[in-house]
């Protein structure tokens, strides 16, 4: 009898994409363009400088050392002596990841969750579908303004239980919040890591093709949600329909297993949960550029304020003002959340060391995942080819006319979103090379700019070299196999209309 074929594991996946990039840079050749260094310390190629260099093949031990530069990361050494970041680490991301997930646990010991649930179950009484629109536009929204992607990850374990316990499956947990964050980037309107960098690499004001992108962004929205919440109708009607439906007993013992099924809201658990609430409400008020796109000025006026006083800011210490927080400041924010709600749900020293520690390990493949997603473009950097895949893709796109260079230039971003995955790399590396193309064949530089994030930000929810997705589906226990077949065919229906929106931008 044969063996049924299995989907390998996320970790299996990206260690042969690894072996395949590094089989590439003895296939293509190598080459590079000069750089220039922009005011915040990115690195932008010049256009008309590339050029053949000695190739530098990536053997066995480049392959095996990929995954370790991915938890460090790589810099460089610029001409002044500066340190420039060539590719970020995993160790940034899997402490934030790590800490976050410790959080997540205590809380679910406390029961708090389990009892907040209850609640809005029976408040949501047959309407627990509009959780899943409502969900999603809270993440979209972050995805279009903040570009939310990488914080998205602190969500599921808080998330797909609450879609287990109503009555749905992980994939509809997985959904809501991946397409939902995605959809917001494939639609970035102000995004200031995709939108604001492009924008500002090809020489247009941000606020150049808002109208078009948010168009996008609204129409894939309504898609996603109706798409997503057909399905979810069909597990709660028939759960046997569900893709994961094997492994449903499995999942509710996995992801409600420190639930303690309280349905009544105490004391501990009403504070609990404010903490809980809070902990998001900063997530989100630290991370959006509340100066650089709407010129608020209040949180660092009040920053300024209390650092002003003496005594208060050696206590406070090097505190960081809303609007500036990345990944390093959201792992101490959870961090004291942790601590605080250790404390109010009157834990013991030893019982909370003993979950802060299951919340950590419970997220260690994730971070091994994620190290080895960035490995692959290690991998292309450091055997020279990325330069050159880009040098030929953009002369090939250089000779089309107008509209057919717009959609070409969508199908050129998707191959090279599956081996650059970072929207911000992506940008710093193409743009300067692409957009002044849009000139020559006479159509606006935005469209390129919107070819470029809605490639990036559809590849970002497919690829296998996706950290974020990887991750993912590690936390959410989903094969790969088994999340592409539940998004398929959304994933037709995008390509198919994109295509088509840009054909007609620039006749329209």
């Amino acid at each position: 009898m044969k063996k049924k074929f299995k989907m390998p594991s996320a970790l299996t996946i990206l260690f042969c994409i690894v072996i395949f990039a590094a089989v590439l840079t003895w296939i293509i050749p190598a080459g590079q363009y000069e750089y220039r260094k922009l005011e915040d310390g990115k690195m932008v190629p010049i256009e008309g400088t590339y050029k053949e260099i000695s190739s530098n093949r990536q053997g066995l031990w480049d392959i095996f050392s990929a995954p370790i530069k991915g938890f460090t990361g790589v810099t460089e050494t610029g001409a002044d002596g500066s340190k420039l970041i060539k590719v970020e680490g995993a160790v940034g991301i899997g402490i934030y990841l790590m800490i976050m997930n410790a959080f997540v646990t205590l809380v679910m010991k406390t029961g708090a969750i389990s009892a907040g649930m209850s609640q809005l179950t029976k408040k949501l009484l047959g309407k627990e579908i509009l959780l899943i629109p409502i969900l999603m536009f809270l993440f979209s929204l972050c995805g279009t303004i903040l570009g939310f992607w990488e914080e998205t990850l602190g969500f599921y374990m808080l998330i797909v239980p609450v879609f287990i316990s109503a009555g749905y499956d992980s994939i509809v947990g997985l959904l809501v919040i991946i397409w939902g964050a995605g959809l917001g980037l494939i639609g970035s309107t102000i995004n200031p890591f995709a939108t604001g960098i492009a924008t500002k690499l090809a020489g247009v004001n941000i606020g150049t093709g808002i109208v078009f992108r948010l168009f996008i962004y609204v129409l894939f929205f309504v898609l996603g949600a109706f798409y997503i919440m057909n399905y979810a109708k069909k597990v709660k009607n028939k759960p046997s329909d569900s893709l994961v439906f094997e492994n449903r007993e499995s999942d509710i013992e996995h992801f409600l297993k420190d639930s303690k099924g309280n349905n009544k809201i105490t004391t501990v658990h009403k504070k609990v949960l404010f903490i809980f609430g809070s902990v998001f409400l900063i997530l989100l008020l630290s991370v959006l550029p509340w100066a650089d796109i709407f010129g608020i000025t209040f949180f660092e006026d009040v920053h300024k304020s209390i650092l002003s006083v003496p005594l208060l800011k050696d206590i406070l210490g090097k505190i960081i003002p809303f609007g500036q927080w990345e990944i390093p400041q959201l792992a101490i924010l959870f961090l004291i959340a942790t601590i605080l709600v250790g404390c109010v749900g009157k834990f013991s020293e030893k019982d909370f060391i003993d979950a802060f520690f299951s919340g950590v390990s419970d997220v260690m493949s994730v971070v091994f995942v994620i190290a080895i997603a960035y490995g692959v473009k290690i991998i292309m950097d450091d055997g020279h080819i990325t330069d050159t895949i880009l040098y030929y893709g953009g002369g090939l796109l250089s000779k089309l006319s107008g509209s057919v260079f717009a959609c070409a230039s969508f199908l050129f971003y998707l191959p090279l979103s599956f081996f650059i995955p970072s929207s911000m790399g992506l940008a710093t590396l193409s743009i300067p090379l692409l957009a002044p193309l849009a000139d020559f064949v006479n159509i606006d530089r935005d469209i390129i700019i919107t070819a470029y994030q809605v490639a990036n930000g559809l590849i970002n929810l497919i690829a296998p070299t996706s950290a974020v997705l990887m991750g993912a589906l590690t936390i959410t226990r989903i094969p790969y196999s088994v999340y592409i077949k539940s998004v398929f065919k959304l994933v037709l229906i995008i390509l198919c209309i994109i295509l088509i929106m840009l054909y007609l931008a620039p006749i329209v």
